[in-house]
């Protein structure tokens, strides 16, 4: 495994002012179908500039792990992660600790593993074998998300070659989330 010094991807606030634009450009996306041709347009001017801060800030989160993937892959490209979507899955995963009921001061220690795909089909895994790929760890603290472990990995070429995520829960958040399911149990 290559060294590299932890990589800050995000924190808790951009994190936070993310979920708030996607959930107000829903509102304004649902608003403007029953507006009136002049608010139709203002409606329009307030998603655009939603979506531009919403790009601003994944370039800002996509950049320190490009910084990271680039030297690792070399010329690899094909099969290899990507900032966008490293940060895509992270995003991913704080909406489902979100929805699974987890508050934010118990996710602090949850990680991530993400590893990249391979060609899936069974010709591919008759030629070569294996493809090269990325194995990411990502690790929440209280304030951030961090990058915690990056390696570059030869992976069985085949069926079940997909990308794999798999979530490792404290005990403080699997009891949140069985908490969040069994709520209208008695």
């Amino acid at each position: 495994m290559t060294k590299f010094k932890r990589t800050n991807i995000c924190s808790n606030t951009r994190l936070k002012l993310f979920f708030e634009t996607r959930m107000k450009r829903k509102e304004l996306t649902v608003a403007q179908g029953h507006a009136n041709p002049e608010r139709k347009a203002s409606l329009e001017e307030a998603i655009a500039t939603l979506q531009r801060t919403q790009r601003i800030l994944t370039d800002q989160w996509t950049k320190p792990i490009d910084a990271v993937l680039e030297p690792l892959n070399g010329r690899a490209s094909a099969h290899t992660l990507t900032g966008s979507s490293i940060v895509d899955t992270m995003i991913w995963v704080e909406g489902r600790l979100a929805r699974d009921g987890v508050p934010l001061a118990q996710r602090k220690g949850v990680r991530v593993e993400i590893i990249g795909g391979v060609p899936t089909t069974k010709s591919y895994a008759r030629k070569a074998h294996t493809a090269a790929t990325n194995r990411v760890v990502l690790e929440r603290t209280g304030t951030n998300w961090w990058m915690t472990e990056c390696e570059r990995i030869d992976r069985w070429a085949g069926p079940g070659g997909d990308e794999k995520v798999r979530i490792f829960l404290t005990d403080e958040a699997k009891q949140a989330v069985i908490k969040h399911a069994l709520r209208e149990y008695e």
